[in-house]
C-alpha cells in the first residue's frame, strides 16, 4: 500500500462516516440528501470519463473501488465530492444571497479546494490518476497548471454549478408548493421528496454537464480561455456584488465540524509538499497554497464564530 494514497483515502472515509452519522443524528435530512447527490454525481460522472474518454486512469492502490484497471473507480473520489457539495452549501447558507449567487459562491469555493488538491494528487505515490496525454510539469501552459488539464477544473465547475443550482431550484419550488420553510426536519423533507430530489439533480445536471463538455470540442485550443473567464469571471461577479450590496454572514454556522474537510484539504497539501520536496519544483504554488489556506482560516474562523455583525 502506498502511504499518501491510503492516508487520504482513509481520512475521507472516515470523515464520510462522521458526516453521515451526526446529518443523521441530528435529523439534517436535507443535508444528508445533499452529501448523498454530490456522492453519487460524483461516482457516476467519473465512471462515464474514464470508461468513455479514457482521458486518464487511477492508481490500483485505492481501497475501495469499482471496475477492473484500467476502468476502475475508486468511491472515495465520489464522496469527496459530496462532501464539497454539502459543505459549500452550509457554508453559503449562512449568506442571504439570490439562488444565482449562491450558486456562484459554492462553484467558486469548490474549485478553489480543487486547484490545490489535483496538482497536488497527480505527484503523490506515482500519482492519484494520471492523464493519457497530459504530462507533469512545472509550468502554466496553455494546455494545463501545472500538470491538470484546465478542461478537468472547467468540467468540475460545471458539475458543482449545475448540481446546486438543480437543488437550489428544486427546494425553493418544493417549499413553495407545501407551505413548508423548515426543510431540515423530517416533517417538511419526507423521504420520497429527498429520494426524488437525488435523483431528479443527478440525471438533469449530468445532462447539462454533458452539453457544456461538449462545447469545449469546437474550440479545444481555447479550454483554458473558457475555464480563466468562467471562475475568474465568477470571482468579479461575486466581489462585485458583496461589495455593492454590502453582504455579510446573517447567521454563523451550525458546527465546526463542517469546516474541517477544507481544512484537511489544504493541510494535506501543504504537508505532502514539503514533506516530499515539491516546494523547490512548484515554489509559487505552494506560496499561493499557503496564503489561500491562512486566508480561508480567517474566513472560515469568522463564519464559524459571532464576530460577524448580523443584518437584516
Amino acid at each position: 500500500m502506498k502511504f499518501w494514497t491510503s492516508f487520504f483515502e482513509l481520512s475521507v472515509l472516515l470523515y464520510f462516516s462522521i458526516e453521515v452519522i451526526l446529518l443523521i443524528q441530528k435529523k439534517k435530512y436535507l443535508q444528508f440528501s445533499t452529501l448523498i447527490t454530490g456522492a453519487i454525481f460524483g461516482v457516476v460522472l467519473e465512471f462515464v470519463n474514464v470508461f468513455l474518454t479514457q482521458a486518464y486512469t487511477y492508481s490500483q492502490e485505492f481501497i475501495l473501488q469499482v471496475g477492473i484497471f484500467p476502468n476502475n473507480i475508486p468511491l472515495v473520489i465520489g464522496l469527496a465530492w459530496g462532501i464539497l457539495l454539502e459543505t459549500s452549501h452550509q457554508i453559503s447558507e449562512c449568506f442571504n444571497l439570490p439562488i444565482f449567487i449562491r450558486t456562484l459562491f459554492e462553484s467558486v469555493f469548490v474549485v478553489s479546494v480543487d486547484l490545490f488538491l489535483d496538482v497536488v494528487a497527480i505527484r503523490l505515490d506515482g500519482g492519484f490518476w494520471i492523464w493519457t496525454d497530459e504530462p507533469i510539469v512545472s509550468t502554466i501552459t496553455t494546455t494545463s497548471l501545472l500538470g491538470i488539464g484546465y478542461g478537468n477544473f472547467y468540467g468540475w465547475f460545471c458539475v458543482i454549478f449545475f448540481s446546486s443550482i438543480i437543488l437550489h431550484l428544486f427546494d425553493k419550488i418544493y417549499a413553495k408548493i407545501s407551505g413548508n420553510k423548515d426543510q431540515n426536519s423530517k416533517k417538511s423533507s419526507p423521504w420520497k421528496y429527498l429520494l426524488l430530489r437525488i435523483t431528479i439533480t443527478v440525471i438533469l445536471a449530468e445532462g447539462l454537464l454533458f452539453v457544456f463538455l461538449n462545447i469545449l470540442r469546437f474550440a479545444p485550443s481555447f479550454i483554458w480561455l473558457f475555464f480563466v473567464l468562467q471562475y475568474f469571471g465568477s470571482i468579479l461577479i461575486l466581489i462585485f456584488y458583496m461589495v455593492k450590496n454590502n453582504k455579510r454572514a446573517t447567521s454563523k454556522l451550525p458546527n465546526v465540524y463542517s469546516l474541517a474537510y477544507y481544512m484537511f484539504s489544504y493541510f494535506f497539501c501543504i504537508i505532502t509538499m514539503i514533506v516530499l520536496g515539491l516546494i523547490r519544483e512548484i515554489p509559487v504554488f505552494f506560496a499561493l497554497n499557503v496564503v489561500y489556506g491562512i486566508g480561508m482560516i480567517i474566513f472560515l474562523g469568522r463564519l464559524s464564530s459571532l464576530q460577524w455583525k448580523q443584518t437584516t
